[in-house]
């Protein structure tokens, strides 16, 4: 027997094998140090996973609702999320325009574009101008209630 087959077999029940079968892996187990080490492992890691080898917590329900009233008394929680600066939308915005405006200046640009002619020209559009709007989208959301005070509109409706 080979060690691929002895580290195989280890990980069965012993009673599963016929009797001639475990003599060579007793044998082999014998003789070879790397493969004994993996067994005595094995049964150090069977041996720790049949008994209880961390011991329960003791009164974690409790601890954890103790944390929970904490935290449900915290004014943090009630409080009104901010929303993203006007800022970091503009600087985010900005990065994506450089980054759409720079692809027609990639080494790769010139192959396709040659090849394809018009038809590439195409979906290209249609990308750059899908990401800007879904990007002005997003950012009339989020600013719903700035941008209608900056307007002057009424937004109790």
């Amino acid at each position: 027997m080979n060690c691929d087959e002895v580290l195989d077999f280890l990980y069965y029940p012993e009673n599963r094998f016929t009797f001639i079968k475990r003599i060579l892996i007793y044998f082999h187990l014998l003789r070879c140090p790397k493969c004994a080490a993996h067994k005595r492992a094995l049964r150090i890691a069977s041996l720790c996973a049949r008994e209880d080898f961390l011991p329960p917590a003791e009164n974690l329900s409790e601890n954890i609702m103790a944390l929970v009233r904490e935290c449900g008394n915290s004014a943090e929680i009630h409080s009104k999320p901010e929303t993203v600066s006007f800022r970091a939308w503009i600087i985010s915005g900005l990065a994506i325009l450089v980054s759409l405006s720079s692809a027609y200046f990639g080494v790769d640009y010139l192959t396709p574009a040659n090849t394809h002619t018009i038809y590439f020209m195409l979906p290209l559009g249609i990308t750059v101008g899908a990401i800007i709007t879904a990007f002005g989208a997003i950012f009339i959301g989020c600013h719903i209630p700035e941008l209608s005070k900056w307007l002057g509109l009424n937004s109790s409706k």
